[in-house]
């Protein structure tokens, strides 16, 4: 495979330093790709422009000055590595972002969900309302499933939870009857 050709870097400290925002976004190249935009807000951001597959592309490296230029030229460096290799930079820090975003969600156990939940669900209700519905949850769901990601909640772990109640589930689920009718639900009762 063919050597990277070398990239002469332009952007000097003073010159980045002297850059004022304007009215629309725009840019100060580095080099070999390497962009600072500079947007109307007053930020400079590290950009790599490059073309794969025919198509123009653009990541992002990260905002000035969190991102020295000494980091910006190394990860720039990275990047056209990895472009040289055929890989689009782009789509890999995608998929390493939805990887990552996966990996969270995998993290987040039913246990830490109900009690963000009640947190922000049940605060209007009345202390005994949720000292109970706590109690619910202490006692006979989060011992049944409290340490499983959310994502691996199932039918069969939720049947676990009913199996487990000390008392039954369905005055949680049906919905309150109404003024004057006084029939029951039959398919709530065949529960």
């Amino acid at each position: 495979m063919a050597q990277l050709r070398h990239v002469n870097y332009t952007l000097k400290p003073t010159s980045i330093e002297a850059a004022k925002p304007k009215e629309k976004a725009y840019s100060l190249t580095d080099g070999g790709g390497l962009i600072l935009e500079v947007l109307p807000g007053g930020s400079k951001v590290w950009r790599f422009k490059y073309h794969h597959l025919g198509k123009r592309e653009k990541v992002t490296i990260g905002p000035y000055p969190s991102w020295s230029i000494k980091d910006a030229r190394n990860e720039h460096e990275r990047l056209r590595e990895q472009l040289h290799k055929g890989e689009s930079p782009a789509k890999a820090k995608q998929s390493q972002k939805a990887e990552r975003l996966a990996a969270e969600a995998r993290a987040v156990t039913f246990k830490a969900f109900a009690q963000e939940w009640v947190e922000e669900k049940l605060m209007h209700l009345s202390e005994a309302y949720r000292a109970k519905t706590i109690g619910w949850l202490d006692s006979d769901i989060y011992p049944a499933i409290g340490r499983l990601a959310l994502g691996e909640v199932t039918h069969t772990s939720l049947s676990r939870v009913r199996a487990r109640a000390r008392v039954s589930l369905a005055p949680y689920w049906m919905p309150a009857p109404r003024a004057g009718n006084t029939s029951v639900n039959s398919s709530v009762m065949s529960c």
